[in-house]
């Protein structure tokens, strides 16, 4: 089962986010959620419309910030 309009919404930014703030290749986005190219792409498109929600695209915009700076950490902080 797929699950419903909210899982695939979930699953929608979960790529964009993947595509944007990760940098990763639509290519490589599918391929981390078992789907076609096209559908990560689509899936990027639905998430660039719903940003002209002010509250969504906040929310989204915290999003890749938390994320790019979780990815700016080292994995190896505090060690010398």
């Amino acid at each position: 089962m797929r699950g419903g309009a909210r899982v695939a919404l979930v699953r929608q930014v979960a790529m964009y986010l993947a595509h944007v703030a990760l940098g990763r290749s639509l290519t490589e986005v599918a391929a981390l959620y078992g789907r076609h190219r096209t559908t990560a792409a689509h899936a990027c498109e639905i998430v660039e419309d719903l940003r002209e929600h002010a509250a969504f695209d906040r929310a989204i915009a915290e999003l890749e910030h938390a994320i790019r700076l979780q990815v700016r950490q080292p994995s190896d902080a505090g060690s010398n």
